[in-house]
């Protein structure tokens, strides 16, 4: 018993004694600007975004009436293309305190198209079962600014359901990007 005290007693000092670190500290120790010469030089270019819409709950709603409808040739105008998302978006990021930062782009790329299409295919398994009308989305309260763009995370959505009541909660779409007026879907992963 006695033994069980003590090691109680050291769990508790050793978990007052923790300071919760912020990973994004440790970021600030590594240069990106040395691993992404190349994007930060795509920073200057003039930013070509075609389709999107004025709002960032519009961009949400008319890309998931779309995928639930199957209509593939409109996805894309409420989704950054990769060439947008790789091009114009993620130069303006570097430095932000993403994973960007300190993995190199041949390394991130892969890892980001292959999460975006499980969350395509998660997304769509999903909308099946939704009659595709928003009840609320679930938008953290802070505005990030990446260069000349505005993002907001998206915690959920929820949509009506043809049985529930409680409706159907959707995670997959996670960050929603604008630039001049025109709002598209950022980032979807599972």
């Amino acid at each position: 018993m006695k033994k069980i005290k003590i090691l109680l007693t050291l769990l508790f000092f050793f978990v007052l004694d923790c300071k919760k670190k912020d990973w994004r500290d440790e970021l600030k120790t590594v240069d990106y600007k040395e691993i992404h010469k190349d994007s930060l030089s795509k920073q200057k270019l003039p930013i070509q975004m075609s389709g999107g819409m004025t709002d960032r709950e519009s961009a949400v709603h008319s890309f998931l009436v779309a995928l639930k409808e199957n209509r593939k040739n409109e996805i894309s105008k409420f989704i950054l293309s990769d060439e947008e998302y790789k091009e114009y978006f993620l130069p303006h990021t570097l430095g932000h305190g993403t994973s960007l930062d300190v993995t190199p782009m041949d390394q991130y790329w892969p890892s980001f198209i292959e999460r975006k299409k499980m969350g395509m295919e998660s997304l769509s398994a999903s909308l099946l079962r939704s009659n595709g009308n928003i009840k609320e989305f679930h938008w953290r309260p802070e505005t990030r600014e990446y260069g000349p763009w505005k993002a907001w995370k998206l915690d959920s959505v929820v949509l009506e359901t043809k049985n529930a009541k409680a409706g159907l909660t959707l995670e997959q779409i996670k960050l929603v990007a604008c630039h001049k007026e025109k709002c598209k879907i950022a980032v979807i992963a599972p």
